[in-house]
């Protein structure tokens, strides 16, 4: 694969990386709460949309912080050993 396609590859690949932010996480969930919570505060622009999409992000990581250590342990670690192939670390 040459240069430019294989950039144009990772390029577009990277740009589905905030659909899957949105759909697999709990981040959007924390969003509609938080704004939720400011407007039944009667607090129209106070904190901001950053300030509230920022802690979503944090707290959406921190919520699913276990998956990517329980992949791993499940996956990537016996797979680097030697103990499973390709397919098998795949399915799991």
């Amino acid at each position: 694969m040459s240069e430019p396609s294989r950039w144009f590859v990772v390029l577009s690949a990277l740009s589905f990386l905030p659909f899957l932010v949105v759909a697999v996480t709990p981040f959007l969930r924390f969003v509609i709460v938080f704004s939720a919570i400011r407007y039944a505060l009667g607090l129209q622009q106070t904190p901001p949309n950053i300030v509230i999409i920022s802690l979503s992000i944090f707290l959406a990581f921190f919520v699913m912080g276990d998956i990517p250590n329980a992949l791993s342990v499940a996956t990537v670690e016996p797979l680097l050993e030697g103990s499973i192939d390709f397919r098998a670390a795949l399915a799991a």
